[in-house]
């Protein structure tokens, strides 16, 4: 085991009373135990990655807006390895755990299949819509087609959330030279 300064790696992850595992520690009362658990559920193994991603979706949920980015965070860690996970939370009944999912996919990126689809979908869901548009139009190039597509939808919130996202981006060099590209 690692050592620094005299104590091993364990010993500076978890506080005395806390087992040394990360999976027992993530619904800890203790915020710090739990951030520091679901950061550690980084480093799990291939075969348990997939109770580490479904514990940290379970911890976009959490009260405390700290332990969300963490679990977030941890999330965007796993890459693709996470991704199936968070598209079906997308059908979570929490919208502040739809939420966390629309941020750790516009994180992991749009190269990932079945990412950028997913945050297409989530502009149908009014809880997230508009961090979806934003992500999306943070994306760039990645993300334009759908929202140009957006822009073709029935639903007036909906255009003016696609409107809005690429009106703040027109800056962007991908925006322009599609602009130029056009004249």
């Amino acid at each position: 085991m690692e050592q620094s300064r005299g104590r091993s790696r364990s010993d500076q992850l978890w506080r005395p009373g806390c087992p040394a595992h990360p999976f027992q520690c993530v619904k800890n009362p203790d915020r710090q135990v739990s951030d520091r658990a679901l950061t550690a559920l980084r480093g799990v193994g291939p075969q348990a990655k997939d109770a580490a991603v479904s514990l940290c979706i379970d911890a976009l949920g959490d009260k405390d807006y700290q332990s969300r980015g963490t679990a977030c965070g941890a999330l965007i860690a796993f890459g693709a390895d996470a991704v199936p996970s968070l598209i079906q939370a997308l059908n979570h009944q929490d919208p502040i755990v739809r939420d966390n999912v629309v941020a750790a996919l516009s994180r992991i990126g749009p190269a990932v299949d079945g990412a950028l689809e997913a945050l297409a979908r989530a502009l149908d869901d009014p809880a997230v819509a508009y961090r979806a548009a934003c992500d999306l139009g943070d994306m760039g190039s990645p993300g334009l087609p759908v929202l140009v597509h957006a822009l073709k939808s029935g639903r007036l919130a909906l255009r003016q959330l696609a409107a809005g996202s690429l009106a703040g981006r027109a800056r962007r060099p991908s925006l322009r030279s599609l602009s130029s590209s056009r004249r």
